[in-house]
């Protein structure tokens, strides 16, 4: 059995497939400000945090709060969620770790209610026993505090075998500063060419990484 005690999850573009959405969030949300936004620039912004986003376009300061309000309401929006779909594997994955009753936990740059929203439409938030998003933190990826307020869920002792998977480099380095393992999605082949660590092109093939191969079902 692997030495893993507890595996955390990001959302996006890791359990679940919010790229198409995402894209019509954006776009939507940057309208209702004055400004533009390319299919391009939307799929850029998503691997970010909110505030980077607002920074790196130099939002107005009279327009960062309605951009955000924007970006809430459309989170939800019927057009978004649509194309809101989990990754082949996703039940597979989850089911395994169920199997073995390693826990888990969702750390997403997202709120906390669209996430479990979304994973319950699919029949799968039961498999969670934490959750930690936008609107649980004020501190946001990559900085540590997300992944450490998700693990007050368990014991001490089982924290210092915990690990997170994303697709994102800041949710490695959100891992890598709370002094977790990661491993690290590239869904896109040659995305992350020049990461060095753990990385794996789907979640099944993250746990193998992690010594948990999907052969080791409990029987």
């Amino acid at each position: 059995m692997s030495m893993v005690r507890i595996v955390i999850f990001d959302f996006d573009g890791t359990l679940f497939d919010t790229a198409e959405a995402m894209v019509v969030i954006f776009r939507k949300s940057f309208q209702e400000v004055g400004m533009d936004c390319t299919e391009e620039e939307a799929r850029h912004y998503m691997h970010q945090s909110l505030q980077e986003t607002i920074m790196e376009r130099r939002v107005p300061k009279e327009s960062i709060q309605p951009f955000v309000e924007a970006i809430l309401r459309y989170l939800d929006c019927p057009e978004a969620n649509a194309v809101t779909r989990p990754f082949p594997e996703t039940k597979k994955a989850l089911s395994l770790l169920e199997s073995l009753h390693i826990p888990m936990g969702v750390v997403t740059g997202n709120t906390v209610s669209h996430a479990r929203g979304i994973l319950a439409a699919h029949g799968m938030d039961g498999y969670f026993s934490s959750f930690v998003g936008s609107d649980v933190c004020e501190a946001h990826k990559p900085d540590p505090e997300p992944l450490m307020k998700c693990l007050e869920a368990w014991p001490e002792e089982m924290r210092k075998r915990a690990c997170y998977i994303g697709d994102s480099l800041q949710d490695t380095e959100c891992a890598s500063r709370a002094l977790l393992p990661s491993v690290l999605i590239e869904r896109t082949p040659g995305e992350y060419k020049d990461y060095q660590a753990l990385k794996a092109t789907n979640l099944i093939d993250a746990l193998e990484l992690l010594g948990i191969p999907a052969n080791s079902a409990s029987k």
